[in-house]
């Protein structure tokens, strides 16, 4: 079994040279035993990988490959017997241990080649490593699953809302620093909320008392044509609604005007 320590900067050859074992994603994550791991943070290769902090408590690994492989079930399957992942961080020629990760790992594959590793850093990330990986924001938004911007202000908030009221429709995922995950799906026939807070055991979900019916609508947009929300008309609120409750989240990670989910039947 491999060893590794904290607060020492191992060389990239050394991490990379250990007892030979099988990569589980090609280029990303190295078997050292059947049940331990080792994977190697570095910056983004524009195009192939990208490496995303969401919040204090994941780390995303978004990754193409230039061929469907063919036993995706059989990687899945490796992934989820490793109970020991080392994740290093490099900078440069030499990489720092960041996290000893002693939990299954997820991966999610998709028919267009991009996948999703999903690695928990447990305990969360300090405010101190967070700065150190150089982010700098409070949260992180993801629109259409497209393009990403980082607010650490009032101002880049506001800002990001009118930009979003130009959309004429669009889904939003945004994520803090403390935890906490907000998403916002907004149409011309009005807008859906819903909140999650892994670490508080908390999931919510937007709420209009005026127009309290249970009939099932939907909500569709533009830019991600194979996505149609169907959803009740009473979580279905009005834009500006939900931009506030966007707004407000982004700057004090909170959710207001929101209801338990679920709820009653």
């Amino acid at each position: 079994m491999a060893t590794f320590e904290f607060h020492r900067e191992y060389p990239l050859a050394q991490i990379l040279d250990e007892p030979s074992g099988f990569w589980i994603v090609p280029g990303l994550v190295k078997g050292l035993s059947p049940s331990e791991a080792v994977i190697l943070l570095r910056p983004s290769e524009k195009g192939r990988f990208e490496v995303v902090f969401s919040s204090s408590q994941a780390c995303l690994v978004h990754f193409f490959c230039d061929k469907a492989w063919p036993d995706s079930e059989a990687i899945d399957r490796r992934l989820r017997s490793i109970t020991k992942l080392w994740v290093f961080v490099a900078s440069g020629q030499v990489a720092a241990l960041l996290r000893v990760v002693p939990r299954p790992l997820s991966c999610i594959f998709t028919l267009e080649g991009r996948s999703t590793l999903t690695i928990p850093m447990e305990p969360s990330l300090s405010a101190a490593e967070w700065h150190g990986l150089g982010m700098r924001h409070v949260s992180v938004v993801m629109i259409n699953e497209d393009e990403r911007r980082y607010v650490d202000s009032e101002q880049d908030a506001a800002q990001l809302c009118r930009y979003l009221r130009q959309l004429p429709s669009f889904w939003l995922h945004a994520s803090r620093f403390e935890a906490g995950e907000l998403d916002l799906a907004a149409a011309p026939n009005g807008a859906m909320v819903s909140y999650l807070d892994i670490k508080r055991a908390t999931k919510m979900i937007s709420m209009n008392p005026a127009n309290p019916g249970k009939d099932i609508v939907r909500v569709r947009v533009d830019a991600l044509p194979d996505l149609e929300l169907e959803i009740e008309r009473r979580h279905l609120i009005p834009i500006e609604r939900g931009l506030e409750i966007l707004r407000i989240f982004l700057t004090t990670g909170e959710p207001i005007d929101m209801v338990p989910w679920p709820g009653d039947a």
